[in-house]
């Protein structure tokens, strides 16, 4: 059972994106330190001592397609950890929907609310060749 807890969405939780025109995922916290699991992403604090950040994606979020999605589905599920305790102890989030980076595209942002001094981008598969939305 997810332990996350959602706090809201910009420009909203039910905002309808087209997974087409998401072109990168961005996580914004504590930490540049990210890693990659399938579908799982910890946003490592302190690797050291297993401080971190874990976000569980639905797994229709990462590999690309022409469906539209709200925001609010974006998450599966979010929590914190420390000493490698095997705890999951439940982590606040928001995720927007908005252009970020450089260069500029649009992205689709999980925001840590206690602090956002770093922010890690992370490429979403790209449309398919011959498809009509062009890559940027």
């Amino acid at each position: 059972m997810p332990v996350g807890v959602f706090l809201g969405a910009y420009p909203s939780a039910q905002f309808a994106f087209p997974r087409s025109y998401a072109y990168q995922l961005s996580l914004l916290g504590q930490s540049n330190d990210v890693e990659q699991f399938g579908d799982k992403f910890i946003q490592w604090i302190d690797r050291s001592i297993g401080y971190g950040v874990t976000y569980v994606l639905n797994d229709f979020i990462l590999p690309w397609s022409s469906n539209r999605y709200t925001l609010d589905h974006v998450v599966y599920d979010c929590w914190w950890h420390a000493f490698f305790d095997g705890v999951h102890h439940p982590q606040a989030y928001t995720v927007n929907f908005w252009v970020r980076g450089s260069p500029l595209l649009n992205t689709i942002t999980l925001v840590d609310p206690a602090l956002q001094t770093h922010e890690a981008f992370i490429a979403l598969s790209p449309s398919p060749t011959g498809y009509w939305t062009p890559s940027p």
